[in-house]
């Protein structure tokens, strides 16, 4: 089974420090490694992951209470705010959300 190279670190440590059992791993981990097995970390595998996942924005409710808490006005004004500046979006933007082409206009 590969290793990462954080486990190899702290199986050798152990193995220096006297324990029997983490010698054994220490010797198959490095084994593994001068194989060219290794684990990659977790922390690119987490990385990697994200970057393929697509970025959930924040829905048109959230941003109205977001805007009236921000702005100090009513629910219904920062749902105006909100549809307007939505029309007035770029076709980059629509292009990047496609959630902007649903807001109808008057």
């Amino acid at each position: 089974m590969p290793y990462t190279a954080k486990q190899r670190r702290m199986f050798n440590a152990r193995a220096d420090q006297g324990d029997p059992e983490m010698a054994k791993l220490a010797d198959e981990a490095n084994a593994l490694v001068s194989a060219g097995k290794e684990k990659a970390p977790v922390a690119a595998k987490k990385a990697a992951a994200k970057k393929t996942a697509a970025k959930k924005g924040m829905g048109f409710k959230a941003a109205q209470a977001n805007i009236a808490k921000k702005e100090g006005v009513s629910k219904d004004r920062a749902g105006a705010i909100l549809a307007s500046a939505t029309r007035k979006a770029s076709p980059a933007a629509k292009k990047a959300n496609p959630n902007l082409k649903k807001v109808k206009g008057k």
